[in-house]
């Protein structure tokens, strides 16, 4: 009875320490060195990740507002190191995509470091939150479309020089501009088109193949 009675001392001391300890210092916060890096929030909330040094790039700044808007129920978190051009530059794409942002006064100040982060107020887990990673493939679809138009580019106006060249009346055909977004087709025929009738030809036919089929 009485080791009964000595435990349940020691159990009630031990509670009313916690509660003096929640009392002058707060409650303690669970994974501080996670949410620290994570300015205030954990890595499982967090659906996109700039570094200070990412932030001063003027095509990933371009890649978030792009994707703000994907993300509407999100907020932002932006580090309060970073400069006030910096700030006031991404504070008003966030207001433009209407999102919450909140400057987070924090002792991150290295390059590589968190500067904004896009989160949620719950888990997301999402596998990839650096921006560069998880939108690669905008940088590369945008160059592959620079590139087509550049070839598509050079072989019309090619194309071009050589009708201007000739005194007759003219028949294009195969005009094969093969894997090329479809609306150069089109952009192609209303050309000729406005072309051959301001030149005064009467008759002219424009084929063009293709080796998928185009929705007409």
């Amino acid at each position: 009875m009485k080791i009964i009675n000595l435990l349940g001392r020691i159990t009630m001391t031990d509670e009313v320490q916690k509660h003096l300890d929640k009392g002058m210092y707060g409650t303690p916060s669970v994974n501080p060195d996670e949410q620290r890096k994570f300015l205030g929030t954990f890595r499982e909330r967090v659906y996109i990740r700039m570094s200070i040094q990412q932030m001063r790039q003027e095509k990933l700044k371009k890649t978030l507002e792009t994707h703000l808007t994907d993300y509407p129920d999100a907020s932002v978190l932006i580090n309060g190191n970073v400069s006030q051009t910096l700030q006031t530059s991404y504070i008003q794409s966030i207001m433009k995509a209407k999102l919450k942002f909140t400057v987070v006064d924090t002792d991150l100040q290295e390059d590589e470091e968190s500067g904004l982060l896009v989160v949620s107020d719950k888990a997301v887990n999402e596998d990839t939150i650096d921006i560069a990673e998880k939108f690669t493939n905008d940088s590369s679809h945008s160059s592959q479309n620079g590139n087509e138009k550049k070839v598509f580019g050079i072989a019309f106006f090619t194309t071009i020089n050589k009708i201007l060249k000739q005194k007759m009346n003219i028949r294009l055909a195969g005009i094969a501009l093969y894997d090329k977004p479809v609306s150069l087709f089109f952009s192609t025929i209303k050309f000729f088109q406005s072309y051959f009738i301001k030149s005064g030809y009467k008759s002219f036919k424009i084929s063009i193949v293709s080796r998928r089929p185009l929705p007409l």
